[in-house]
């Protein structure tokens, strides 16, 4: 970025504008010439022909380069360092007062005459030649300490005096000071032994075969073994061949596993026989004693899920229960799946492609058109095609504007936490797999990355889709199913463990809804816990359904969260923050108050247009909202405020496109804010950063930690982006229903 330097005049005769007002208009000009040429920053000189009083003054984005904290420069000018690469500019007068430059350029000679007596000063010439050969002080201090060169210059070698000393040639391989120290402490030497001392000692020839300092670092002194035994007793102790016949941990695990499971039973004795004789269940002692009151007439089948279910640490549970496939046959409306990654492989990048899905009449529907919304959403029309294959990216068409679903088409949502770049983007998720197609998440995509998959009016028999590259990069190794359809509402299936296969497949009539594992399945099973039919312990509601039972008492609280950042510009921001109440009635702020240490701010909304504020004010002693048909939201800030004008409680206020004086910007990381209203919103809809401050790839609506609604950013700089909360489901617990 190219820094241009500015004159600014102020010509205030009367003084009638504070210093404060006179800066905040010179990085008003700033600010407005970085706009107009973003490739340049700005610092102005700032004289006032009135007070003859100069300082300097930087633009925003001079301010964050430089890392200051006010745009104004602490001591009033500008060192070397700041003003390095800035060009000579123009000069601008704040009111117009007619003055020629001949007239300014004057007045400021006249105010540097009066600062210094140039017969007793040097020019500029006359400095930089002197400062040419000269050393700097950090230079001087690296070859010697300057305090004691006096007193000990005598004792100093001559460079003649070195070279009889050494051949200079092979100083590189001579250890440094710092390299001795990291070997010894340099006040101990005199206690080390010397190379002939040394040679007294022990052959030099011999030396490979002694122990290095830190193999002996980890043998244990005299000391710590009779902390640990009696020295006398050492005669009684196994020697390491003696130990070598016992079995290991892993041969011990092996046995355990391979322990019949068919036929027969035990009863006491015969199992405290068999405890007592057989080396591999002796040495198992702390799992048999913990599992000892659960084995009495167990079965081999019982005894080798209990020993397999506690192999890992796990305490046997007090009750089993286990749930038989669920099945979505016959089920209508919207299917939802939500796509968590828990592992990769070597903690790397997420990738996917190729999704298919299945009828349940057979057919095989592949991507047909596509709508690329953003970097990280998209809509797909899927199309049934006989043979199944599954196009390549080049064979795919962006989906008219004038479509309509037709004969055997689904439409497909694609919503993605993140995305490496525009070659990875959501809509690419369908194509056939090939070095230039697929998603491919932002960074390492383990517990962090999700990605949904709305599949409108339709319910499929089965879903795939395709993880990693070919050569098993980006392979997602670990992965659970989030589903809501039918009845079901973001019930999460059993993980997929790491199989490391290729394609992710999800069969809708055989969900495994048994989230405790595959250990706790079998245990369940070799005691004969017959799998019951998974019956919700709740219904589904929406929030309109919450209107009688919400008042300032009893407010409705939600959660708006980025999900991570799209682009980082001094954080992100959002602005034109609107509500809307259940009517569809758009809410305009009538009082803005800040409380808490400007984290808290409360807004009392009104549907008369003609009353709103753009300003924060007191909301009034013992004002009743209710009574005025107002309502009432408390926003609580989460997230960091980069402070100035960008501050949270602006952000209902209005800011046009390109502007930023309501804009709500965080410094650092997404959007965090808590809300209490005193009624259900329908709508909540906001801009993100309309002057290109930082995005987020988009923003969660949350209730009680669940998400219940969720929109990506779509690419623009002044688009709404709308939560409608009037169709939002959410769990209704059934006791709550009765």
């Amino acid at each position: 970025m190219i820094t241009q330097r500015v004159l600014v005049v102020i010509n205030d005769r009367d003084l009638q504008m504070s210093k404060e007002n006179l800066i905040n208009s010179v990085i008003k000009i700033l600010n407005d010439k970085h706009s107009a040429d973003v490739e340049k920053a700005y610092i102005a000189e700032v004289f006032n022909t009135k007070t003859k009083e100069t300082f300097w003054v930087v633009d925003d984005a001079l301010k964050a380069m430089l890392r200051l904290d006010t745009n104004v420069l602490e001591n009033n000018y500008a060192t070397k360092d700041m003003l390095k690469g800035v060009v000579a500019g123009g000069s601008v007068e704040l009111n117009g007062s007619g003055m020629s430059q001949e007239q300014i350029q004057t007045l400021i000679s006249q105010a540097l005459i009066n600062k210094v007596d140039r017969a007793e000063v040097y020019s500029k010439d006359e400095v930089d030649e002197a400062l040419t050969n000269l050393a700097t002080k950090d230079e001087v201090n690296s070859k010697l300490d300057s305090s004691t060169y006096t007193t000990d210059k005598a004792t100093f070698a001559t460079k003649d005096e070195l070279r009889t000393k050494a051949n200079s040639s092979e100083l590189a391989n001579l250890a440094t000071k710092d390299e001795l120290r990291t070997k010894a402490d340099s006040s101990e030497l005199a206690n080390l032994a010397t190379k002939d001392e040394l040679r007294a000692k022990a052959d030099i020839s011999s030396l490979d075969g002694l122990a290095t300092k830190d193999e002996l670092n980890n043998l244990a002194t005299k000391e710590e073994l009779n902390t640990k035994a009696n020295s006398s007793d050492i005669l009684n102790l196994a020697t390491k061949t003696e130990l070598a016949a016992l079995a290991t941990k892993e041969e011990l695990q092996e046995a355990i596993t391979s322990i019949p499971t068919g036929g027969g039973s035990l009863d006491a004795k015969q199992l405290q026989t068999a405890i007592t004789s057989n080396e591999t269940i002796t040495n198992l002692s702390n799992t048999v004693a913990n599992l000892a009151s659960n084995m009495q007439g167990a079965t081999y089948a019982q005894v080798a899920a209990m020993l397999n279910y506690s192999s890992s640490g796990a305490s046997l549970p007090k009750s089993l229960a286990i749930y038989s496939d669920y099945s979505l046959k016959e089920r209508s409306g919207d299917t939802v799946v939500k796509i968590k990654i828990k592992e990769c492989i070597n903690d790397s990048y997420a990738t996917l492609s190729e999704l298919k899905l299945y009828g349940s009449d057979g057919k095989q529907y592949v991507m047909h058109s596509y709508t690329d919304s953003s970097l990280t959403s998209a809509k797909l029309v899927y199309k049934a095609k006989d043979d199944g294959v599954i196009p390549e990216l080049s064979g795919v068409s962006a989906t008219s504007s004038d479509w309509s679903k037709g004969e055997d088409e689904i439409e497909v949502d694609i919503k993605a936490t993140s995305t490496y770049s525009s070659a990875f983007n959501a809509y690419r998720i369908g194509a056939r797999f090939s070095s230039s197609s697929g998603w491919c998440s932002a960074g390492s995509a383990a517990n962090k990355d999700e990605v949904t998959i709305t599949i409108k009016d339709f319910t499929p028999a089965k879903l795939e889709i395709r993880t990693g590259y070919a050569n098993n990069t980006h392979l997602i190794t670990k992965s659970s199913f989030v589903v809501s359809a039918g009845e079901l509402y973001a019930e999460e299936l059993a993980a997929n463990e790491g199989d490391k296969s290729r394609v992710i497949s999800l069969d809708f009539n055989k969900m495994n809804l048994n989230l405790n594992g595959d250990k706790y399945v079998e245990l369940a099973k070799a005691w004969n816990i017959v799998p019951s039919q998974y019956e919700p312990n709740y219904t589904i509601g929406k929030l309109l359904d919450l209107i009688g039972e919400v008042s300032g008492d009893k407010p409705f609280k939600f959660t708006l969260k980025g999900i991570a950042i799209h682009t980082d510009s001094y954080g992100t921001g959002i602005t034109n923050v609107e509500f809307f109440n259940h009517e569809g009635a758009r809410l305009y702020p009538k009082y803005v108050q800040v409380t808490s240490g400007d984290n808290v701010a409360t807004f009392i909304l009104t549907k008369n247009e003609s009353e709103k504020t753009e300003v924060a004010n007191t909301i009034p002693a013992d004002y009743d909202y209710k009574a005025a048909n107002e309502y009432k939201v408390i926003a609580k800030r989460i997230s960091p405020q980069y402070g100035g004008n960008y501050l949270f409680e602006k952000m209902m206020f209005y800011t046009a496109a390109g502007g930023y004086n309501n804009e709500y910007l965080t410094g650092s990381g997404v959007v965090h804010l808590e809300f209490e209203c005193s009624f259900v919103p329908a709508k909540v809809q906001y801009i993100q950063s309309p002057y290109g401050h930082g995005k987020a790839t988009g923003y969660d609506i949350l209730i009680d930690d669940a998400v219940v609604s969720t929109v990506m950013y779509a690419g623009g700089s002044y688009d709404y982006e709308t939560h409608d909360l009037a169709n939002v489901k959410f769990r209704v617990p059934k006791e709550a229903t009765q």
